[in-house]
């Protein structure tokens, strides 16, 4: 583990600038996609990395910045008329069911249920 700026000088020194930067890169990248695929706290990938909480955080706020900033132009793009009326057109067209955008289905959401509302909100599937 690197400790102090001299020891990154002798680094760069001896393996090259390119070796350091490919370094840096790889841990980037990888703690930051360990944190979003596990879903452990900054704590626990500190652990497994030897880096701080700090650390952790600020990478993986970096790493998601950038990739919002490339990918969502792309991905993600800002709605507008003309592309709401085609997905109006689309879902007519396909499940003739007019005046609906989208349908959401297949996610069982527990709700308490009102005092006195006996089977009605009981799910039967």
């Amino acid at each position: 583990m690197i400790n102090s700026v001299s020891e990154v000088s002798i680094m760069i020194m001896s393996i090259g600038f390119m070796k350091v930067f490919q370094y840096i890169l790889s841990f980037v990248l990888n703690a930051s996609c360990r944190f979003l695929a596990s879903g452990n706290s900054y704590r626990d990938i500190g652990f497994y990395f030897y880096t701080g909480e700090s650390t952790i955080a600020l990478t993986v706020k970096e790493v998601c910045r950038a990739i919002w900033k490339d990918m969502q132009p792309i991905y993600m793009p800002e709605p507008c008329k003309e592309f709401w009326l085609q997905t109006l057109r689309e879902f007519e067209h396909r499940w003739d069911f007019p005046h609906a955008l989208l349908a959401i289905d297949g996610k069982h959401i527990w709700v308490r249920k009102p005092l006195k509302s006996g089977t009605e909100y009981f799910c039967y599937k």
